[in-house]
């Protein structure tokens, strides 16, 4: 078996060639040449950005802000190429989480050996979530 970095690009180049990825490829592409549905999920992006950047400022969201946003967001699901891309962007990211939960068992193993009633000792927590 290789080392952990070969077999990193190694997956890398199944989760390019996958078929969960290409679909995510091809929905993204779909979209893009949709100008209804780019300036849509433009327009969500930005409103999304700003939301983070507020969020790391400590800013308080109003209910209108929450309502905006809401809005945003399901105009978005209600156009249909953006709906696909959400629902391949979902997939390819179950199957990477997966992966994830994969890749960390010798971590949660470790860590678990110290047990539950150790004090918050069990360390896998902090590599496991996602």
């Amino acid at each position: 078996m290789g080392n952990l970095y070969e077999l990193a690009n190694e997956l890398e180049k199944a989760v390019r060639s996958s078929g969960e990825y290409l679909s995510l490829k091809a929905a993204f592409q779909a979209m893009l040449e949709d100008a209804a549905a780019r300036r849509l999920y433009e327009t969500f992006q930005r409103v999304q950005a700003d939301v983070e950047a507020r969020g790391r400022k400590g800013d308080r969201f109003s209910e209108e802000d929450v309502r905006d946003i809401r809005d945003k967001w399901e105009r978005m699901l209600e156009h249909p190429k953006i709906a696909s891309l959400i629902a391949a962007e979902q997939r390819l990211g179950d199957v990477l989480n997966d992966v994830h939960r994969r890749m960390n068992r010798p971590l949660e193993e470790l860590y678990g050996m110290l047990g539950e009633g150790a004090n918050g000792l069990n360390g896998a927590a902090r590599f496991t979530k996602s």
